[in-house]
């Protein structure tokens, strides 16, 4: 009878094994290449306008201006930075507020439509289908048709929620949730 070392060194381990490198057709590398080159490219496109927008952060006005424009600043300055933070008296409240109206809508729509979409994926009920349905087409409704009907209602003498928080977070929320729920 063999001992358990004597089975245990007639076992090749399986790194030891090699298996025959696969031979690559050459239509098969050069598709391979030309998904790498489609992703290049569709990241240089995506990140164009980032770097456009810093670029044009750090040129001097009249660079800003020049026509035609320039892929690369001729100067580097700070002095717009300068102007937005420390001379601009309304820059920094816009962020501030623009920061308590995406943070409270943000925290709001995830706390309702994960509610929300927890009971429709869990329940089963009559008019599912519908209520799905619902969803959706309230998801692909324009945003911009309901300014005119929310500015009238706003500003309605019982409910006077124009420029106020509550007059931001409220539409936010309605376009939000049912992306969410979704």
């Amino acid at each position: 009878m063999a001992t358990q070392k004597q089975v245990m060194s007639s076992v090749t381990p399986v790194a030891a094994v090699s298996k025959p490198a696969q031979q690559t057709k050459p239509g098969e590398r050069l598709g391979v290449i030309g998904r790498y080159v489609a992703v290049v490219v569709v990241v240089f496109i995506a990140l164009a306008p980032l770097y456009w927008t810093f670029i044009t952060s750090i040129k001097s006005p009249i660079e800003v201006n020049a026509s035609p424009p320039t892929l690369f600043p001729q100067s580097f300055t700070l002095q717009n930075y300068h102007d937005i933070f420390v001379e601009s008296s309304y820059f920094l409240p816009d962020l501030k507020n623009s920061l308590i109206v995406a943070s409270i809508t943000t925290v709001l729509a995830l706390i309702f439509g994960s509610l929300c979409a927890y009971a429709l994926a869990r329940t089963k009920f009559r008019g599912k289908a519908v209520v799905l349905a619902i969803v959706l087409a309230v998801n692909m409704f324009p945003f911009i048709a309901m300014v005119g009907p929310l500015f009238v209602l706003f500003t309605q003498p019982g409910l006077y929620i124009y420029n106020t928080y509550a007059g931001l977070i409220v539409p936010d929320l309605v376009i939000t949730l049912p992306a969410y729920v979704l």
